[in-house]
């Protein structure tokens, strides 16, 4: 009879952990809403286009050795708006589709 050889017991393998759900997140609190501005403050407009050449602009301020700030192209822009919409209004109230120098 041959002998055996005894053999040392055989290793398991790398022991697994027992898999267990994945932890919930606690739940996040939600950001407070913004607090609202004061009523007083006008609602801003959306963007409208720029109706002026900005070089041209800084160029008359400079004329007068005065700096532009960097909002006074807007500025214009948007005063020149307001001034075409109340020639548009004064020529539709006039019953006319053009509008003309003396309804600005």
């Amino acid at each position: 009879m041959a002998t055996r050889k005894k053999t040392a017991p055989k290793k398991k393998a790398a022991t697994t952990k027992k898999k267990t759900a994945p932890k919930k997140k606690a739940a996040t609190k939600k950001k407070a809403a913004p607090k609202k501005k004061a009523a007083s403050r006008r609602k801003k407009k959306a963007p409208q286009e720029i109706l002026v050449v900005g070089s041209k602009v800084k160029e008359v301020v400079k004329a007068n050795n005065m700096r532009a700030d960097g909002a006074l192209i807007a500025a214009v822009s948007e005063k020149v708006h307001e001034l075409l919409q109340a020639g548009v209004i004064r020529a539709q109230n006039n019953k006319r589709k053009t509008v003309t120098p003396n309804d600005l």
